[in-house]
């Protein structure tokens, strides 16, 4: 048997239920999402077949095909075809694991920049810290 490693995926998760469960899209690519990260933080290479997901998510084949492709069209899943009579791989996309794991910080809009260096300031909060934080003053 062939196992697959999956190099970009790694150990160390900060709360992905909640985050999965933020995302603005329809409960069902969610579930995929939630199954599919699941099996990758236990180490396991996910690849059921349509049928055997649609029975652990009591949908119907043809849903778990429509959930996979919103989920692949938001750039959150992977989907690799593996060939005829085979069952597809799921892979959690690069930047969905690196959000989850806490390795991208979250981008601060360019109006809020002085605004948030102001309140840091003011209750007391080192420069240095709110630079490492990601805020920048305008000065």
């Amino acid at each position: 048997m062939k196992v697959l490693k999956m190099s970009h995926h790694s150990r160390a998760v900060r709360a992905p239920a909640l985050y999965l469960a933020c995302l603005t899209t329809g409960t069902g690519p969610r579930l995929l999402l939630e199954v599919v990260a699941e099996a990758v933080l236990k180490g396991r290479v996910f690849m059921p077949s349509q049928v055997k997901l649609g029975e652990l998510l009591h949908r119907d084949r043809r849903t778990i095909i429509r959930w996979a492709k919103a989920a692949s069209a938001r750039g959150w899943l992977r989907v690799v075809r593996r060939g005829k009579k085979l069952t597809n791989l799921y892979l959690l996309s690069r930047a969905l694991w690196r959000r989850l794991t806490g390795q991208t910080k979250p981008k601060l809009p360019s109006e809020l920049q002085e605004t948030l260096w102001r309140i840091g300031l003011r209750i007391g909060v080192a420069g240095e810290r709110m630079r490492a934080a990601g805020v920048r003053s305008s000065g």
